[in-house]
């Protein structure tokens, strides 16, 4: 079977794709990554085909992230960056697509679906977070949390709302290119109720031990666990970072992977740095594409281009970072509690999910207040209680077959076609 990923966004919304693609690739399927250019090393590296979407990936992120958490002027800025090159896009998601047998698109690559349904091919949506379909237990990922007295009502309307802001911002843009067809789709209730009738499973790639699928979703919806892909065998850690990790005080992690925000890291990286020194705790920084930070580190700092996930965590006794999915997922396999400085999107959501499961703290509140409360959350993720339920969850989320659990839902419903 051929199989086609058509995803976008930051590292942390493909590297999940090119994980599931490694997998089905092992099965024996043909696959193709259809994204932006910065992820063409990793499909590569997983033995992928690969075909280049129009667009700069990372300003789009950097646009994304200085949106904050306020999902109207989200969508504002999402469209004003994608919207130049949607029909060019479309044209390249079609070509990517043409000999696919099924297609799984996520929802920032919308394009994807109405790809698949030009070609008269089924269509699987794949999420890393929820963020459409409605439940009371917990809010769409990308709002903020609601009043505490009333967070039922708030969290099943934060759905309407983000799905409303997500089809009106979408809809004009799709009804400009020529190819797609919007007759079928309601010009107000948006694709939800077509996709539902559709019945094609909806690929939900986080681990219901961190987030258990709510009772009031149907059987579409199949929460796999987290698809991981791992480093590339020929990938070797500097010297200098093996010998700053061999011994002495313990070490976290920091990091903001796809963000780039240079001012907001520079001022969180100087308290974090005070944070550390007060509990006498190393620090390893990781730049990903925010940079690493100049020479004026401290002794008990480091500053690497990057180092992966699954390598360097399991070497350290915390993480510091954003929020982000893929970036949490690391952490809680690697079974070390996360400190989440969160910057946009969905990445408060995931800090509220790692304090539910009590394998990590969100410092978002305390962000601009005194460097006490840093350092506080700190010593709380080395100490005992959060080391301990980071570990258990750890240890279940190293048995759980996300990718495997997912080739198969595509497996038996093409079986079915």
């Amino acid at each position: 079977m051929r199989i086609a990923l058509v995803t976008g966004g930051s590292r942390g919304d493909a590297q999940p794709y090119i994980a599931l693609g490694a997998e089905l690739r092992r099965r024996g399927h043909e696959v193709v990554a259809v994204t932006y250019a910065p992820y063409e090393g990793m499909a590569e590296d997983a033995g992928l085909r690969f075909v280049r979407v129009s667009g700069d990936a990372v300003r789009i992120v950097e646009e994304l992230t200085e949106a904050g958490g306020n999902v109207r002027r989200y969508a504002r800025r999402f469209r004003q960056v994608t919207e130049p090159h949607l029909q060019k896009n479309f044209e390249e998601i079609l070509e990517g697509c043409r000999e696919a047998d099924a297609v799984v698109y996520a929802s920032v690559a919308v394009l994807g679906y109405f790809a698949a349904r030009e070609l008269d091919v089924p269509a699987f949506m794949a999420e890393m977070q929820p963020v459409f379909e409605p439940t009371t237990k917990f809010p769409s990922a990308i709002v903020p949390e609601g009043p505490r007295g009333l967070r039922t009502a708030y969290n099943w309307l934060s759905y309407a709302v983000v799905r409303q802001v997500y089809w009106r911002t979408f809809r004009p843009m799709l009804a400009n290119i020529g190819d797609v067809d919007l007759g079928a789709i309601p010009r107000l209730r948006g694709p939800w109720p077509y996709l539902r009738r559709t019945g094609a499973p909806v690929l939900c790639a986080w681990s219901p031990r961190v987030l258990p699928r709510p009772a009031g979703w149907d059987d579409r919806f199949r929460v796999t666990g987290y698809w991981f892909f791992d480093r590339p065998s020929t990938w070797t850690p500097p010297a200098e970072l093996e010998e700053f990790l061999g011994g002495g005080a313990p070490t976290i992690a920091v990091g903001f992977s796809s963000v780039r925000s240079d001012a907001k890291i520079r001022a969180d990286l100087d308290r974090i740095l005070r944070a550390a020194d007060a509990n006498g705790v190393k620090v390893v920084f990781v730049g990903g594409w925010s940079g690493i930070p100049g020479s004026d580190l401290p002794a008990g700092a480091l500053a690497v281009e990057e180092a992966p996930h699954d390598w360097l965590f399991p070497r350290v006794s915390a993480a510091i970072h954003h929020g982000g999915a893929g970036t949490t997922a690391a952490a809680l396999r690697a079974g070390v509690p996360s400190v989440v400085m969160p910057f946009s999107a969905d990445q408060a959501f995931w800090g509220r999910a790692l304090v539910r499961v009590g394998a990590g703290i969100l410092y978002a509140e305390h962000r601009e207040g005194p460097g006490g409360e840093l350092e506080r959350a700190v010593a709380a993720a080395v100490g005992n209680r959060l080391q301990a339920g980071a570990q258990a969850i750890g240890d279940d989320l190293r048995a759980e077959r996300g990718t495997a659990l997912a080739a198969e839902v595509i497996e038996r419903s093409c079986a079915r076609c």
